[in-house]
């Protein structure tokens, strides 16, 4: 539809007459936009904004509308709003009730419900498209990755499944580089439910992401996860007794480390994973212990070391270092707190914390003047602890030096 000028819908006929008394009396009074309601219906079925529509509302307003009604619902009277300039208001009797009528909406003055030819035919509804909305990958607090050999619940939301009709399950982008994983439970729903995801082989570096849980219906995709990486990462840290160490510089305790995979335990999956353990002090009772060496701030640990080389450590105090100048008979003390960290060049990750990994390395001084003179032992302990900031759950094992004469 098409008009080369606009006019006012309530000053237009067929006949282009000027308006009633009944109409031009209710255009002199006060009017205000077009409800959000009536503009958010009418404007997409006449392709018309309506932002600059001014409405005349109440009783006197409707009659007048009533009265005109054959000359407010031409299809010219439609066309000169469709086209009206932006800088030249439209004036409507009425409210929504009188607009949705004109847009063929019926229910209104001149409505009819689009039937006649006036309006636009409303469409047939289509049939809602399936949706499947799947939580992301979640293993041992650990967001998009399944260790191999593992596995995990994934929750799958379902809407506008067609009666009879189920959500298939897979997994997208299985094999070569990516890595392996299957849905082992759950691979077809009836409704919303879980999935069950396995790991299967890990994925090479440089290929983080690129699985994603997948659901279809019909054989098309109607959701995906996020992208998750089949990656194993080291946990369980544990130390054993190796020797007793009483030199003439330095007395302590040597210990075996060690750690398996949260995959299937064996530490070979780690090929891509580095550790690095850091260790400050706890409390420190000086004297007698006047150094504050043995930290990973003084340089008293090492750096990365690989995941598949299970390590001996070494937990000493210099004797020079124990003074025991002006101690009386007490119980002295030097603990330190020791946590692991790694990084995954499969995830790309670094600097994250090696679940149960926490110990205290407790170096005791017992002063005992009259009898002895000092006496040293090394106690190295699983026990919860925090280390520059990072908090760890314990690690397995007590090692215990002998008792050392200072």
């Amino acid at each position: 539809m098409h008009a080369t000028q606009a006019t006012p819908i309530s000053t237009a006929d067929r006949a282009g007459a000027m308006p009633s008394a009944a109409v031009a009396g209710p255009l002199h009074r006060p009017a205000r936009s077009l409800d959000a309601e009536a503009r958010a219906l009418s404007a997409p079925r006449i392709e018309h904004k309506f932002d600059r529509v001014r409405v005349h509302c109440g009783p006197t307003a409707l009659d007048a509308v009533r009265n005109e009604t054959a000359a407010l619902a031409e299809p010219q009277d439609i066309g000169a709003i469709a086209e009206a300039p932006e800088e030249q208001p439209v004036e409507a009797v009425g409210g929504a009730e009188t607009m949705l009528a004109m847009a063929g909406g019926g229910g209104g003055a001149g409505g009819g419900g689009g039937g006649g030819g006036r309006g636009t035919p409303k469409a047939k509804p289509k049939a809602p498209v399936p949706v499947a909305l799947i939580t992301p990958v979640l293993f041992r607090g650990t967001l998009n990755r399944i260790a191999p050999t593992q596995t995990t619940d994934i929750a799958v939301v379902v809407a506008n499944l067609p009666s009879g009709a189920a959500v298939k399950m897979d997994v997208e982008g299985s094999g070569g580089a990516n890595g392996t994983a299957t849905i082992t439970a759950g691979a077809s729903l009836g409704a919303a439910g879980v999935a069950t995801l396995r790991g299967g082989t890990q994925t090479t570096p440089g290929n983080a992401g690129k699985l994603r849980v997948r659901a279809k219906v019909a054989g098309a995709v109607v959701g995906r996860s996020f992208g998750f990486t089949v990656a194993a990462y080291p946990t369980d840290y544990s130390d054993t007794f190796v020797a007793d160490l009483d030199t003439a510089h330095a007395v302590g305790v040597r210990v075996q480390d060690g750690w398996k995979s949260d995959g299937s335990g064996s530490v070979a999956e780690l090929d891509q994973v580095e550790i690095s353990e850091r260790v400050d002090i706890q409390k420190r009772d000086n004297p007698p212990f006047t150094s504050d060496s043995g930290t990973s701030a003084t340089g008293g640990t090492s750096g990365y070391l690989p995941g598949t080389d299970l390590t001996k450590d070494s937990h000493t105090y210099g004797r020079a270092n124990i003074d025991m100048t002006g101690v009386g008979a007490v119980v002295s003390t030097l603990v330190y707190g020791q946590l692991c960290i790694f990084k995954c060049k499969r995830t790309n990750v670094t600097d994250v914390l090696m679940p149960k990994s926490g110990y205290t390395i407790t170096h005791v001084v017992v002063n005992l003047p009259t009898l002895h003179g000092a006496l040293h032992r090394t106690v190295k302990r699983g026990a919860s602890v925090t280390v520059e900031g990072r908090t760890a759950t314990a690690g397995s094992g007590v090692a215990e030096s002998e008792i050392h004469t200072l």
